[in-house]
């Protein structure tokens, strides 16, 4: 088994709603959710106006290889009413973001591992941090990435409810 961190995201609809259907979905899929963040609600990134975010990330155990957990994490997208038909960066139901897949490093068309953006976006370095696991982003140390320039301005609320177990999925907000 590896283990891999997926960022989960959403500003439509009852986000926390998607968000445990996500994480649930990846359960049934057949991996295993060692632990889950914090929500966070952050303001979109990238100037467009719309509603705010809850993000979290997970850390799974999975059989599967990274392209392979990409296709499932876009099937569980799918699923959750996630439509890639609107310009980047527009307001959806679900995203899922893989993160880090064990000490993988890889770069394709359809996947760069770490993910490139890591180390830009604080909705997912703060979750990160709270699982105490702040996988090297495109060669970065940790800290590195917590300092980058990118991250000033990016304001985060903590929603709460993570546990750092999955089986503790009853703390979740609401």
């Amino acid at each position: 088994m590896a283990r891999a961190f997926v960022a989960l995201g959403g500003n439509i609809g009852d986000r926390a709603a998607y968000l445990n259907q996500a994480l649930l979905a990846l359960r049934q899929a057949g991996n295993r959710i060692v632990a889950v963040s914090d929500f966070y609600e952050s303001a979109p990134v990238g100037g467009r106006a719309q509603r705010p975010f809850w993000n979290a990330v997970a850390a799974i155990e999975t059989t599967r290889g990274p392209r392979a957990l990409l296709r499932q994490l876009q099937g569980i997208e799918f699923a959750l009413g996630r439509r890639r038909d609107g310009a980047r960066g527009g307001p959806r139901t679900i995203d899922l973001d893989l993160l880090a897949y064990g000490q993988v490093r890889m770069r394709t068309r359809e996947l760069t591992l770490p993910h490139p953006r890591l180390c830009t976006r604080r909705f997912v370095l703060l979750p990160l941090r709270d699982l105490r696991a702040l996988p090297p982003a495109a060669g970065q140390p940790p800290g590195q990435c917590l300092a980058h320039p990118a991250l000033r301005g990016q304001r985060l609320r903590r929603l709460g409810g993570g546990s750092g177990h999955a089986e503790d999925s009853q703390n979740r907000p609401q």
